[in-house]
């Protein structure tokens, strides 16, 4: 089952990014201040408290301060205030999707398998755990080093693995590292590339983030046995999106229905690459997502491993019932549930903004939307919501602007807390409209996967919307907007 937003409480939001974060690499890398402890700017009326958790351009920084933008000007602020971060182009969600990956485009041709070389791979032939260097396990770790792939598409990088199955040859990896995409890559370590043509079809799995495509090209490794605990496991993979195929050695610390747990600690780019048996080199899943508590009180997990992240595969085993579809089919139906991922994000971060630093600039939307949803009444409302918060963007800088004596502060705070109020009560209730009417969307999903999740994801946005208009008095009272005495 792939992992998707599932927002149940709108004051504490748990993020969880899926292994194989999007590296969209022509996006400019910009940097970011992030509030740690309160921090005062004088204005014109007196002083601003800027609150943790409110989030800054930065323009430069040395040893001691950082320049930031606030409300159209740059100010310095000390950077023992803040945090530092670089910005990826992705939107804050629970569970991010890890790498768009998709197919190059050649009609009518069959699946080529073409080399740069003759030679075997080097990388392949070497790479080997420390705990690897005996016996066959040499042999085991460059078979499975052989079978795996780096994937590039035009969303972002993953990894994928040939594997022998139900008398076939498959390509493997993550169902969330194609979704959506039209373009991909897959290339060994020593330069081959297998290229998947349009008219190949793909295989989606009914309960898990899978897919296969089958091959001509006959694969070594095989789907190990039932996985059992403790036992030494290697998971090989693309990290960080560098096409160099690397390994992580670790042990099998949990076993699910459909999922297995695994201390080997692989990180964003593994998505879809194989977890194997040390021992065998055998299957036993494909590494897919890492999890942190975060909404767990520290003192629960606190010197646990539970403290920190945590990293999952889906299992590969006989049990997994497939759909076959074709590859049009699968992007149509993949970039419509994307959309109503990114629309669901989008909201999330306007509802943050509005609970903690509300009208401090004008909020960009990052939502997607595809011709079945333009036509949709939610989303000409959504723009309202947006348009109507911008607005009171540009009041409130001229506020900021001008004196602001005795009883008129009180009442500049109460239309302030007013427009939050009314910006987020308007967003629950669109968001509960979008819901119904996404519900009566008419599209036919090619597969039962892609199916369940648009309808969980639906259902989630209703969700969402219902706590945030519920709340909406409370996010208006946390007054972390409020405007401070006049110095007179």
């Amino acid at each position: 089952m792939e992992k998707l937003p599932h927002y149940v409480n709108l004051m504490r939001l748990i993020t969880v990014f899926l292994v194989g974060i999007t590296l969209n690499v022509q996006a400019a890398v910009r940097q970011f201040a992030t509030v740690v402890k309160p921090i005062k700017i004088a204005v014109l009326y007196g002083e601003v408290v800027l609150p943790p958790g409110m989030r800054l351009e930065v323009i430069s920084l040395d040893t001691t301060t950082v320049r930031v933008i606030y409300m159209g000007s740059v100010r310095a602020i000390p950077i023992a205030a803040v945090t530092i971060e670089r910005d990826l182009p992705a939107p804050i969600k629970e569970q991010q999707a890890l790498a768009g990956t998709s197919l190059a485009p050649a009609l009518g041709a069959a699946p080529v398998e073409t080399s740069a070389g003759s030679s075997p791979s080097p990388t392949a032939a070497a790479m080997t755990s420390k705990r690897s260097q005996r016996g066959g396990r040499q042999s085991t770790s460059a078979a499975s080093a052989s079978a795996t792939y780096a994937v590039r598409t035009d969303k972002g990088q993953g990894s994928a693995f040939l594997v022998r199955m139900d008398g076939n040859s498959y390509l493997i990896t993550n169902y969330h590292v194609l979704s959506a995409s039209l373009n991909a890559e897959f290339i060994r370590s020593d330069g081959t590339r297998l290229n998947l043509q349009s008219s190949s079809a793909i295989e989606v799995a009914a309960d898990r983030d899978l897919v296969r495509i089958g091959v001509p090209t006959n694969a070594d490794l095989v789907p190990a046995d039932a996985p059992a605990l403790n036992q030494e496991i290697d998971v090989y993979g693309n990290p960080g999106g560098q096409e160099v195929i690397t390994n992580e050695s670790g042990k099998l610390l949990g076993i699910g229905q459909t999922e297995i747990e695994v201390s080997a600690k692989f990180i964003p780019g593994n998505s879809g690459g194989p977890i194997v048996q040390a021992e065998t080199g055998k299957v036993l899943g494909v590494a897919t997502y890492l999890k942190r508590h975060s909404d767990m009180a520290a003192w629960i997990t606190n010197k646990t491993r539970f403290e920190q992240a945590r990293r999952f595969g889906v299992r590969l085993d006989p049990s997994i019932k497939w759909s076959q579809t074709s590859w049009s089919s699968f992007f149509a139906d993949t970039v419509l549930t994307e959309s109503l991922d990114s629309f669901l994000n989008d909201s999330v971060e306007l509802t943050r903004v509005l609970a903690t630093s509300p009208y401090r600039s004008p909020f960009s939307s990052r939502a997607d939307w595809p011709y079945e949803i333009q036509r949709l009444k939610c989303r000409q409302v959504y723009a309202g919501i947006v348009a109507a918060y911008n607005g009171t963007c540009d009041e409130y800088a001229s506020t900021l602007n001008k004196p602001i004596y005795g009883g008129e502060l009180t009442q500049t705070n109460q239309f302030f807390a007013g427009r939050v109020r009314g910006h987020a009560s308007n967003l629950g209730r669109c968001l509960q409209e979008a819901s119904v009417d996404l519900s009566r969307l008419r599209h036919h999903f090619s597969a039962e996967y892609t199916d369940k999740q648009f309808h969980k994801l639906v259902n989630t946005i209703g969700e969402f919307g219902g706590l945030l208009e519920k709340h909406a008095p409370d996010i208006a009272n946390k007054n972390m907007f409020k405007l401070s005495t006049s110095s007179q």
